[in-house]
C-alpha cells in the first residue's frame, strides 16, 4: 500500500485464512478490496496535503525516509493531526489510521526487499496492461510506471543500505 501512496486504509485489506485443498495446509492470503486513495501524495486529515489519482504528486512523493536496526521507515504519514485530530470521535478511523501509520515504519529490511524481488518480475508490459484496463492514457500510463520500477528498485537496494550501515558500525 505504500508502494501505490494508499492513505484509505480502512478495511480495504484484509488477510483470508484459506484450506489449500492440495496440501491440507492453512494458508494465510492478503487481499485487497479498494484502490480508489492511491497513485498521488500520502497524507492524513489535517495534515500534509493527500491526492489520488494525481501522477504529478506521485512523481513528487519520496518514498524510502530511512533504514535503521534492520527495518524501513518509509516516507508515509497517515495519523490524524490538527482538524484531524477530531476524528478521535470516530475511534476505528483514528485508531487504524495510526496503527497502519506505525506497521509502515516497522517493516523489516527482509520484507521489503522480498516485496521488490517479487514486484521486479512484473514486466514494463504487465505494468501496461493494468493502467490501460483502468483506462489511463499512454502519457500518464508511462509515467507511472517510470516512478513503480523508482520504486521497486529502492526496496531491491534495501539490502545494500542495510549491509553498508552495518560495515560503517
Amino acid at each position: 500500500m505504500v508502494l501505490l501512496n494508499n492513505w484509505n486504509l480502512r478495511k480495504n485489506n484484509t488477510i483470508l485464512h484459506v484450506k489449500n485443498p492440495a496440501t491440507n495446509r492453512v494458508e494465510a492470503q492478503y487481499t485487497v478490496t479498494d484502490l480508489g486513495a492511491v497513485l498521488g501524495a500520502a497524507g492524513a486529515i489535517g495534515g500534509r496535503h493527500r491526492s489520488k489519482n494525481d501522477v504529478q504528486d506521485f512523481q513528487r512523493s519520496s518514498f524510502v525516509r530511512k533504514v535503521a536496526d534492520g527495518t524501513v521507515q518509509f516516507d508515509y504519514d497517515i495519523r490524524p493531526k490538527k482538524l484531524g485530530l477530531f476524528t478521535i470521535f470516530y475511534p476505528p478511523y483514528f485508531f487504524g489510521q495510526r496503527r497502519a501509520n506505525k506497521t509502515m515504519h516497522k517493516v523489516p529490511v527482509e520484507h521489503a526487499v522480498w516485496i521488490g524481488a517479487q514486484l521486479s518480475q512484473l514486466s514494463d508490459e504487465q505494468l501496461r496492461e493494468g493502467f490501460r484496463a483502468a483506462g489511463y492514457n499512454r502519457s500518464t500510463t508511462e509515467s507511472y510506471i517510470r516512478v513503480l520500477r523508482s520504486r521497486i528498485k529502492q526496496l531491491i537496494r534495501l539490502r545494500e543500505s542495510e549491509v553498508a550501515v552495518r560495515l560503517r558500525r
